[in-house]
């Protein structure tokens, strides 16, 4: 290359480098912009914050000042003229009076002045102070000043705030500041001012509020300022790296990602700032503001997110994380989340899913999630009204093939359509690029980046599938997703048994459900006919027999009495919104939009458990590990039942331990290969014991024999955007969202638990099994079912131990906050906790209302959480008395427990004993009779050795008689061995 092309090149590459330092300079101080906007706002709504509650003060204090007039009329006060008038009863009964309006109105002064004749003085006649050396009488003459003047003229007048007493001399007098004044005139019978009532308020609530502003706004710029100037330097930094590079696409990546952890420094700012505002005494109109600024702070937050996701695949970093899920599992989290987000729409949300697809897929589960939730999230934003509908069907790429076997690859094709305001012809070619967004006019109203759709298509590359698109202008859009996945097991999805002698009646006058309905029994073979009015219903009942009848939840009550005159009577299905609590005897229900899975279950007499078990979890399971010992630290005793359940398959060695002092002493003991640490946890939480565990290691590493730290996963029911990094940042090695998932549980074990442990599991996966679960009213049994490892006996003795810890857990809440029992901080735990048990069960709604409760901990709500404790703890000791209900009715013996082994249960129930003979112990030593029984009952339920239970006899003995140090060296002495 010559040197003229040589100067050409380098001219370019700089002119290239220095056109998108500008773009990018623009675009950095744009967003700069709008944080000083929002800034702006911030200080501004607060402002008026403050000047509302001092406006709505000083008309209280004038209302006061007023109602002070009636304690009194002229006649008495021409009474008190000079000093002696004070000693009469008729001043004392008085000054009591003003003594007891000043406490019940929280004033620091209310009393009665006078002016002088010569207009230039006046005098109290009365106060309510009763210390003789400050209160006022009559004999004691003051100059008249401004707010005197106004007073004693006739108006109703309220001090401005810092306005203080200086007389006219202009000296001024610090004794009086401190304090809103108010006055209200006091008239006699000519219509002239005889003198003044007034009332004095305390004003330093207001000038610290308003000093307070102007500390935020000097904070809030200060974050501007260094995040502004930290950007320029890193752009600055960039340019120069971008000289250097010829890779213009990887430099753009790398700025963008740069660009946007910045940004992240004064957002955070705001959005923290806001919170703390929000845990201040606030109007109803401030807060609101507030958690306004708070939105918003997170929306731009997540536009961020969407900006380093297109940074990552711009430069090639994106990673692909394949594991095996359960589709059923992923569905049900895609339509909670869009019928969330439909509840303010009148838009109907159906769904048609091919029965025939395999349950159990091997792909990116969170990649095809945020593709998912992204088209479905658009498809929502665009449509104000008609439909919004997810279909997922196969699509054969490949040489056709007798059935669908294990390892074979799928080809899913996702078609997502909605009725919304649909994309112009000409806009379609430019849909997938980047930063776009059509038809601004129409659409400004609507928040986005335009990176949605760029992304969605690139991931789709990524994973060797494809987006494309189609609309048409006004009436809406299709966008349809082909995907490859590979099948992990070949058990579909849905399968009704015997469908030619299952003949549905379909009456639903909404006609997308009605067709999603009948599409979903057509691809199930089922036999059926819609109808959609009431007099064709009842024809078709007449006509001939039915095996089922679907119909909407609305329509109940005209059907009953028509249904109720057949001989057989068909069964009846309604269809119900997810948010709806109902329970008709001898009627089942299905959540719409309703799924090919809750169809078949309904046909084939099987509840509508969302039973995932049996069609994937057992294939997750590719390893059994009895040589690996592992240690799961959870203070709720519900959650160790769970785990229990969960690890079963494995059989593995299992220690668990309720708190996290007592976590670090084993795991100083015993080797373990890995530990499972719940994050928070009273007296010290899963982060303090962890960074102990790490100094412990670190002081061991230089002895001989070192086998390398212990890997720890965090159990957190906090699993939000940020937290993986948190728990790195602290020693944690990796963490697992609460309730557990066994395909994130198995994710985790392959990964951590080291590979010489692992062996072939010996066990297969039965098939067919029945299930008979409990029913229980609020409780999602088949979601607490698969949570627990798919065996009824596991899930029943978690719910036993649900009710046994909400008990417990309830006396503390029902003290109420602030009582020697209850801090805030062990509320919050208490809620915590309580949060996490209930999702694993299934019960929703109090996992819901815990949640809420818990972050009104956290945020000191105190008022939130006086209105809504009383109610919570109702609910939840309701919801204990069903399930105890349904545990003593319901047969112990019920469900996959059938095909389970009975020695990997008992040996877990003997690693379950530790915690409770811990428990047992320290019963005995505080000699707490309530709580020795407890552990007594917990350690008879189990399925222990003959040993144990000899020295449980043993123990027990020794309790009857009174001998309880005896009986607690016993306990440690069993503690021991095991």
């Amino acid at each position: 290359m010559n040197q003229k092309a040589r100067k050409l090149k380098r001219g370019s590459i700089r002119g290239n480098a220095f056109l998108s330092l500008t773009f990018r300079m623009t675009l950095y101080f744009m967003a700069a912009i709008c944080i000083l906007i929002v800034q702006i706002q911030t200080n501004a709504m607060m402002k008026k914050s403050n000047e509302e509650n001092l406006r709505l003060t000083s008309q209280n204090l004038l209302m006061l000042a007023q109602e002070l007039t009636k304690l009194t009329n002229i006649e008495q006060l021409k009474k008190f003229q000079t000093e002696a008038d004070t000693e009469t009863p008729a001043y004392k009964t008085l000054k009591e009076a003003l003594v007891d309006f000043a406490e019940d109105n929280g004033l620091k002064y209310a009393y009665f002045a006078k002016g002088v004749g010569d207009g230039e003085h006046f005098y109290y006649i009365i106060d309510n102070d009763t210390n003789p050396q400050t209160q006022d009488t009559p004999s004691k003459l003051y100059l008249i000043d401004n707010i005197s003047r106004q007073a004693l003229s006739g108006n109703f007048y309220v001090t401005p705030l810092g306005s203080y007493y200086t007389s006219p001399e202009g000296m001024h007098n610090p004794l009086w500041d401190g304090m809103i004044y108010a006055f209200a005139p006091i008239f006699d019978a000519d219509g002239s001012v005889y003198a003044a009532a007034g009332v004095d308020a305390d004003d330093s609530f207001f000038l610290t509020q308003k000093k307070d502003l102007k500390m935020l706004m000097f904070v809030q710029i200060f974050a501007l300022v260094v995040g502004v100037g930290t950007g320029i330097l890193n752009m600055l930094l960039y340019r120069k790296q971008a000289l250097q590079n010829a890779n213009a696409n990887k430099a753009k990546s790398q700025f963008l990602a740069s660009m946007s952890h910045e940004i992240r420094t004064p957002m955070n700012a705001i959005v923290g700032m806001s919170e703390l505002v929000l845990r201040e005494p606030l109007g109803q109109d401030a807060k609101e503001y507030a958690l306004g600024i708070k939105q918003a702070g997170g929306n731009l937050l997540s536009i961020i997110n969407d900006v380093l996701d297109f940074s990552k695949i711009e430069a090639g970093k994106l990673e692909l994380v394949e594991g095996p899920y359960v589709l059923a599992s992923f569905l049900n989290d895609i339509v909670n989340i869009i019928r969330v987000k439909l509840t303010e729409k009148p838009v109907r949300f159906y769904t048609n899913i091919d029965a025939n697809l395999p349950n159990s897929l091997l792909g990116d589960e969170a990649r095809l999630r945020q593709i998912l939730l992204n088209l479905l999230g658009n498809a929502v934003k665009y449509t104000n009204r008609g439909f919004v509908s997810l279909t997922i069907t196969t699509v054969s790429k490949e040489p056709e093939a007798p059935g669908i076997a294990a390892g074979e690859r799928i080809w899913l094709k996702i078609d997502v359509s909605d009725s919304g305001i649909g994309i112009k012809q000409e806009d379609l070619s430019k849909l997938f690029g980047e930063f776009i967004q059509f038809d601004l006019r129409r659409n400004r109203n609507i928040e986005g980046t335009g990176l949605g759709l760029a992304i969605c298509s690139r991931l789709c590359a990524a994973m060797g599938g494809e987006l494309s698109a189609a609309s048409v202008y006004g009436e809406g859009s299709v966008f349809t997703v082909t995907l490859p996945q590979f099948v992990v097991s070949k058990a579909p999805f849905a399968q009704v048994r015997e469908p030619e002698n299952k003949k549905v009646l379909i009456y639903e006058r909404r006609k997308v459900y009605s067709r999603s309905i009948s599409w979903s029994l057509s691809n199930l073979n089922v036999p059926h006919d819609e109808v959609t009015g009431e007099a064709e219903f009842a024809e078709a009942l007449r006509r001939e027999p039915w095996f089922y009848v679907f119909s909407g939840y609305g329509m109940y009550k005209t059907i009953q009495p028509l249904m109720d005159k057949l001989n057989p009577r068909p069964g009846l299905a309604l269809m119900t919104d997810e948010r709806m609590d109902v329970n008709i005897p001898g009627v089942r229900f299905i959540s719409i939009p309703a799924q090919a899975l809750s169809i078949s279950n309904v046909l084939n007499d099987e509840p509508d458990v969302r039973n995932y078990y049996e069609a994937g979890n057992l294939d997750f399971i590719k390893f059994t590990a009895p040589q690996a010992r592992v240690l799961i630290v959870d203070d709720m005793y519900t959650n160790l039942k769970v785990a229990e359940g969960l690890m079963a398959p494995y059989g593995m060695t299992v220690d668990f331990c309720l708190s996290g002092t007592e976590a670090v002493e084993l795991v100083k003991r015993r080797r373990y290969d890995i530990v499972f640490m719940d994050h928070m946890m009273p007296e010290m939480d899963g982060i303090e014991s962890t960074e102990i565990i790490r100094n412990w290691e670190k002081e061991q590493s230089l002895s001989p024999g070192w086998n390398g730290a212990v890997p720890i996963i965090a159990l957190t029911a906090n699993a939000i955007a940020g937290m993986k990094e948190v728990f790195l940042s602290h020693g944690f090695d990796d963490y697992l969202a609460k309730p557990i998932e066994m395909s994130k549980l198995d994710a985790i074990l392959t990964k951590w638990l080291n590979a010489e442990k692992r062996e072939k599991p010996l066990f297969k996966p039965v098939q067919n099994v029945e299930i008979t679960p409990l029913i229980i009213q609020g409780v999602d049994t088949g979601h607490g079912l698969l949570m627990c490892g798919g065996k009824m006996e596991g899930f029943r003795q978690v719910l036993k131990s649900f009710c046994d810890d909400t008990r417990t857990r309830l006396a503390l809440l029902r003290q109420g906050l602030d009582t020697p029992g209850l801090s805030i901080t062990q509320f919050t735990l208490l809620t915590h906790s309580i949060k996490s048990a209930a999702a694993t069960i299934g019960a929703r709604n109090e996992a819901e209302s815990a949640a809420r409760l818990e972050e009104a901990g956290t945020a000191a709500d105190r008022g939130f959480i006086q209105d809504e404790l009383p109610g919570f703890c109702e609910r939840l000791s309701e919801l204990e008395e069903r399930i105890r209900n349904a545990l003593n009715s319901a047969p112990p013996n019920t469900g996959l427990e059938a095909a389970a082994d009975t020695d990997a249960g008992a040996a877990g129930d003997t690693g379950l004993a530790a915690p409770l003979l811990r428990e047992l112990c320290e019963a005995l030593e505080k000699q707490d009779i309530d709580a020795i029984d407890r552990a007594f009952d917990k350690l008879t339920e189990k399925a222990l050795s003959p040993d144990l239970k000899k020295n449980l006899d043993g123990i027990s003995a020794q309790i009857l008689t009174g001998d309880y140090s005896q009986a607690a060296a016993a306990a440690k002495t069993v503690l021991e061995r095991l």
